[in-house]
């Protein structure tokens, strides 16, 4: 019998019979996985803390016929405190739909497992704007996935300088005289090129630690939300929500 033992952060769960669950889980030996647990609904059940969305897990698991079985879970972090807050708990509940997205089975990755870890934390200290939080979020999975935009070169010539465009279809960032290479490109500002690059190139310990301009969030979050939408080619039904919910306060 094939036996798993692992960390694991749990993205979703879905309700199965009268007391089961299904829970998807992203580990740190197997990238994403689907995890079956028996029982886990029963108001005494030992799995009901670990098998929520949020939970951050040592997990033991053997393989069944199609699916991974739930034999033991002891809980290292549940986040509790994004449930406080409406929006930072929507903005976590997205950030969660965005790694199962993303993830892939059988193919982990320790830097987008503590990424994800990282980014709930900042949501739960609330020292920074949840918004610039999760646009941090998505810039930096969406490049440990493979989907880095060249942000230092103009991708039309190799100039390293005066780039005012940021082309989604080409990748990355275009100077004036390469801009008909896609006329649908975005003006970027410096203050926002500067944020993605920063983004990009820094590691866990820097890369929550700044603050930007509502000019430079506003512009960040519109190209996030096109470049998400090209690539992954899919509309997160949590974002729509939160956006929703911002015009009624």
């Amino acid at each position: 019998m094939q036996v798993l033992k692992t960390k694991g952060l749990v993205l979703r769960e879905v309700e199965v019979g009268e007391s089961d669950k299904i829970i998807t889980v992203f580990t740190e030996e197997k990238g994403k996985i689907s995890i079956s647990a028996k029982g886990a609904r029963k108001p005494r059940s030992r799995f009901i803390a670990g098998t929520q969305v949020f939970a951050y897990c040592d997990f033991i698991c053997y393989k069944g016929k199609n699916i991974w079985n739930l034999s033991q879970v002891e809980v290292i972090e549940t986040f509790h405190s994004l449930r406080n807050d409406i929006y930072t708990l929507s903005y976590g509940i997205y950030a969660m739909e965005l790694l199962e997205t993303i993830g892939v089975e059988n193919s982990p990755s320790k830097q987008l497992l503590q990424l994800s870890l990282h980014t709930l934390w900042q949501l739960a200290k609330g020292d920074l704007d949840p918004t610039l939080v999760i646009r941090i979020y998505e810039w930096k999975s969406m490049s440990l996935s493979g989907f880095t935009p060249a942000v230092t070169q103009c991708v039309g010539c190799g100039k390293e300088e005066h780039f005012i465009y940021f082309s989604i279809g080409e990748g990355g960032v275009l100077c004036k005289e390469c801009s008909h290479l896609d006329p649908a490109a975005d003006k970027i500002s410096n203050g926002t090129l500067y944020t993605i690059h920063y983004i990009l190139a820094s590691d866990l310990k820097s890369l929550f630690q700044f603050q930007v301009s509502d000019s430079v969030l506003k512009e960040l979050s519109k190209l996030s939300k096109k470049f998400l939408h090209y690539y992954l080619d899919k509309t997160f039904k949590t974002m729509s929500f939160i956006e929703e919910l911002k015009t009624l306060y």
